[in-house]
């Protein structure tokens, strides 16, 4: 059980993104969330990143007061149930370990496929980064590699042009996540151009740019989380989905923050748990509403709604959520075709793409 500590960080922070997601979708910040819950706005960050674990009081008054109906205490209940288990096998293993002969060759740490992951990430990180960053600039086409550059070497005050060329590096991205088998090539680009727009939000910007930079950050962050999604890496998965909430939210872009609320709900549906799926649905459809009449969103919403309702056996509901979901054809052209194509990524368009 080498991997227990790990484990349990794992855990934590997915209970967090939790947390994350439903206080983003409610009227409340961290600051006041704290002062409801007796907590300061840094306490309930930390908590939100899994740096914290707070007791059950806590989970019962912010479930309270972001009208989770229990779903965040009945995840805590969970998540504090697993640690135990952790915490006995981890004792267990470690007296195994110690009857172990003292000549036994280290075993290297992690599974195979953390094993894999950490080679991409850490020991071939700059090769892959340069190799698949040289690669999207130039096979995306239109895009102003000068102007790029100058941007993310002078991110003050950017313009409306940079700006687009930056839109057109996340489609390229997004095309690329398409095509190529290994999704998990497309993230060193996709971490270095979402480094250049974070890097561009800590600068002053006009309000429009501003606006658009966390649009783009808020599609940028849902990216990498299909890339860890696709990856079984439920946890980062969801982390990158509340980024993209807090980012759209910033925006006042109400299509991509319902996005960002249905991807974090399918990490409940792809766990059989439809009745935590249900409530951030709910949520997701009332933002849907709020965005715009010519994309998607909505009718996402009711098409992924019908699956839960499904999953939860309620029949009617099913049905009309399904209704709803066809309504789609009455839009002026046909749905765009599916993203992620050879993945586990949900078939429809990218976070509410306009229909073309």
């Amino acid at each position: 059980m080498a991997r227990t500590s790990e484990a349990v960080a794992q855990l934590r922070r997915a209970l967090g993104s939790s947390l994350a997601g439903y206080r983003k979708a409610s009227p409340l910040d961290q600051t006041q969330l704290g002062r409801i819950t007796n907590y300061s706005r840094t306490s309930i960050s930390h908590i939100e990143a899994g740096r914290q674990f707070p007791g059950r009081d806590f989970w019962s008054t912010a479930d309270d007061a972001l009208g989770a109906n229990g779903d965040l205490l009945a995840h805590f209940d969970r998540v504090r149930e697993r640690q135990n288990q952790l915490k006995i096998a981890e004792l267990q293993g470690a007296q195994v370990a110690r009857s172990a002969p003292a000549t036994e060759p280290p075993r290297s740490p992690g599974t195979p496929h953390d094993d894999d992951w950490q080679r991409d990430d850490v020991n071939r990180r700059e090769l892959l980064r340069l190799m698949t960053v040289t690669g999207s600039l130039l096979a995306i086409p239109a895009i102003d590699v000068d102007r790029v550059r100058h941007g993310v070497e002078h991110p003050r005050y950017l313009d409306a042009a940079t700006v687009d060329n930056f839109e057109r590096m996340n489609a390229g991205l997004w095309q690329q996540f398409a095509q190529i088998r290994s999704k998990r090539q497309v993230l060193p680009a996709a971490r270095q151009h979402l480094a250049a727009l974070t890097n561009s939000l800590d600068e002053p910007q006009s309000g429009d740019v501003r606006r658009k930079l966390c649009t783009l950050a808020s599609d940028l962050f849902q990216l990498c989380g299909e890339i860890f999604f696709d990856s079984d890496n439920y946890a980062d998965a969801a982390h990158c989905y509340s980024e993209a909430a807090h980012a759209s939210k910033e925006a006042r872009e109400f299509d991509m923050w319902a996005c960002a609320m249905i991807r974090t709900a399918f990490l409940s549906i792809y766990e059989r748990q439809y009745h935590h799926a249900s409530p951030m649905l709910d949520r997701a459809a009332h933002l849907a509403v709020r965005g715009s009449p010519d994309r998607t969103t909505r009718f996402w919403v009711a098409a992924v709604q019908a699956q839960t309702y499904a999953g939860l056996g309620d029949l009617s509901a099913c049905q009309r959520a399904l209704d709803k979901a066809e309504q789609v054809v009455h839009l002026d052209a046909k749905v765009p075709a599916p993203d992620g194509s050879g993945s586990k990524t949900r078939a429809w368009p990218r976070n509410g793409a306009p229909v073309t």
